[in-house]
């Protein structure tokens, strides 16, 4: 059991650094990129594969990177979410508190964060499409909407982690049924 608590410690603690600097990070990036203050693109510490000519010719402008920023960061409560949950599914863990019907739930709480994820991005990249071109002259802005695999796999994931929550809330509930039968 001491094992698990460390390793539940040590993954928690990891998800609380992720939970701080994401979105920190999504601020940093829309604020920065294609500018001279875009210091790990330039440095090639991470190469993006953004495209920013495919979605207009205007050039982003400060509003523009506003909206980007705020539109990605409530985009980015939903991971936040999912972290949040993770961290008190670790906390669980490392309290030696495995077979919850808490933990049952907080699964539960997972697969509809990955749904939530699932319909976010699309919209987001709707609406990233409509702010990069929103200053294009009339007839070239763009709505863009498309699924890709990545999507399609985190609704099968969503699915069986369902699946996990609900078949832990069943095995929760015949344990505490079995724990008053004489």
């Amino acid at each position: 059991m001491d094992k698990i608590a460390k390793l539940s410690r040590f993954t928690r603690r990891i998800f609380q650094l992720i939970r701080i600097a994401l979105p920190l990070f999504v601020a940093y990036f829309w604020l920065t990129v294609e500018s001279s203050y875009d210091i790990l693109t330039n440095s090639g510490l991470i190469n993006l594969s953004l495209n920013f000519d495919s979605l207009g010719d205007s050039p982003l402008t400060v509003g523009i990177r506003l909206a980007l920023t705020l539109l990605s960061l409530a985009v980015t409560a939903v991971p936040v979410y999912a972290l949040a949950k993770l961290i008190r599914l670790f906390r669980n863990y490392e309290q030696g508190d495995i077979f919850s019907l808490e933990n049952a739930l907080i699964y539960r709480q997972l697969a509809l964060s990955l749904f939530y994820w699932v319909i976010a991005s699309v919209l987001y990249g709707a609406m990233i499409s409509l702010i990069v071109t929103f200053n294009a002259p009339a007839g070239q802005h763009q709505l863009t909407l498309s699924i890709d695999d990545g999507q399609l796999l985190t609704l099968m994931l969503g699915l069986i982690t369902l699946l996990i929550s609900w078949v832990m809330k069943e095995a929760y509930q015949l344990s505490d049924d079995s724990k008053y039968t004489i």
